[in-house]
């Protein structure tokens, strides 16, 4: 299963169950493009940090 296919699941997901909130891990924020069309959802991406091959 791909990343876009499980964000798809998730949202779907939240709409069944009336949930409002999503959280999506992402290092460079392309995770949250799958989500830019949700406006029904508050969506919070969190990353890591990050510098020169160090986590």
């Amino acid at each position: 299963m791909t990343t876009q296919e499980t964000i798809k699941k998730a949202v779907d997901y939240a709409k069944e169950n009336n949930i409002k909130n999503i959280v999506v891990a992402t290092t460079t924020g392309g995770n949250l493009t799958y989500l830019e069309n949700e406006k029904d959802l508050h969506i919070v991406g969190v990353t890591n940090v990050y510098d020169q091959g160090q986590n």
